[in-house]
Order: C-alpha cells, then sequence, then structure tokens
C-alpha cells in the first residue's frame, strides 16, 4: 500500500517532503523502500540460474 501511495502521489505533482510527511519516513528511506524500484521475481531468478547452471554443467559431467 506504502509503494502504491508513493507512485501515485508522486504522479501527481506531490513533492517528495510532503509524501515523507504522509509514510512517517526520510526521503532516503522513502525513495529506497517505496520508490517503485524494481523488486527481484524471486521464481524468475532461480529458473535463470538453475538454467545457466545446467548449460555450465553438462559438458563436465562425466561420461559412463
Amino acid at each position: 500500500m506504502r509503494r502504491a501511495f508513493n507512485a501515485e502521489a508522486e504522479k501527481a505533482g506531490m513533492e517528495l517532503k510532503e509524501r515523507c510527511a504522509v509514510l512517517g519516513h526520510n526521503p532516503n528511506v522513502n525513495q529506497k523502500h517505496y520508490g517503485g524500484e524494481k523488486q527481484i521475481d524471486s521464481e524468475i531468478l532461480t529458473k535463470e540460474v538453475k538454467r545457466v547452471s545446467e548449460s555450465n554443467i553438462l559438458p563436465f559431467k562425466k561420461c559412463d
């Protein structure tokens, strides 16, 4: 809710200082936590790590 409020209030032209007063944080915390930065999608990240790991490990597997 805080992230959504911050994003919509910013779009509406509310100054950072005003948003901070409403959210109860200083500007650094407000921007870091509620600034709309992309969040890591752990499911996508896990799939990508697995894909890269498998593609790098397969050539080194022992042949029977």
